[in-house]
């Protein structure tokens, strides 16, 4: 087992083959799979946090343990609504990646890494502009 501190960027809820469902938690890229959702509770995302896993392909989280000072230490988000918030924001960026792959269709293959630079560039963005409208749905003022 292994201990590492982490910023949680996004939790996202998946489910296997035997219709069990388990957690990613992201950060910085890498990926750390809880298949306990207890462990979850009071967590939120941008929460420091030191997780205990075991390495390997799909690192095993066994214990999550919030940093001092980090989120709301009080009284934090039920776990399902740091579902929600994941979710949507998977939803976001699925459909940020999709618009760009279809626009990016047209760009020379032979480009390679260019081309899939310019696709997520593409993605970024449309990732920003759905994020904008998100926003001003929420706020009545605009």
């Amino acid at each position: 087992m292994e201990k590492k501190q982490i910023e949680i960027e996004d939790v996202l809820e998946k489910q296997n083959a035997e219709d069990k469902y388990y957690w990613v938690l992201r950060s910085k890229g890498e990926g750390y799979f809880v298949w306990d959702k207890k462990l979850l509770e009071g967590i939120e995302i941008g929460d420091k946090v030191t997780i205990t896993y075991a390495p390997g392909k799909f690192p095993k989280v066994s214990e999550i343990v919030k940093s001092e000072g980090s989120g709301a230490q009080a009284e934090g988000p039920r776990s399902d609504e740091v579902e929600t918030v994941s979710k949507q924001q998977s939803i976001h960026r699925s459909v940020a990646l999709q618009c760009a792959v279809e626009f990016g269709k047209d760009i020379d293959i032979a480009e390679g890494y260019k081309r899939a630079s310019k696709v997520v560039k593409m993605a970024k963005e449309f990732l920003g502009f759905l994020q904008d409208i998100e926003n001003r749905e929420e706020d009545p003022k605009e």
